[in-house]
């Protein structure tokens, strides 16, 4: 478990938060479709996991932004943001095998996550 703000408000994260050298398990989301979607699904790809609590705020969709434009750009490189009211902020970058390289938990949840750090895993 793990401790974030929202406001300068505690909010308990339950769960282990992954670390860099950890592998990430396979895992099922719905995309925007509707149909379920995995890790397995970009096998052989790096990956960032743009994790928001809400797409319809600004800090959310600036980072969406962001990753699209400087990460998405780049060969062998998917971006996934994933939202559904999770109550953090997060990005976790995935090596071709879902080995992490970086990972931030937003210690605000207001607050942006390092764009710089996370990038500079993928290079």
């Amino acid at each position: 478990m793990a401790n974030v703000t929202l406001g300068g408000n505690p909010i308990t994260v339950a769960g282990k938060f992954p670390q860099k050298g950890d592998t990430v398990a396979d895992f099922s989301l719905t995309a925007k479709d509707l149909k379920d979607l995995g890790l397995k699904d970009f096998a052989g790809k790096r990956k960032v996991l743009n994790i928001v609590p809400s797409l319809d705020t600004a800090v959310c969709a600036k980072s969406t932004k962001v990753f699209n434009e400087k990460a998405g750009s780049l060969l062998n490189t998917v971006v996934l943001v994933i939202s559904g009211g999770l109550t953090a902020r997060a990005v976790i970058v995935l090596d071709e095998k879902n080995k992490v390289l970086h990972s931030e938990l937003v210690p605000e949840i207001k607050q942006e996550p390092n764009y710089d750090a996370a990038l500079a895993a993928l290079k």
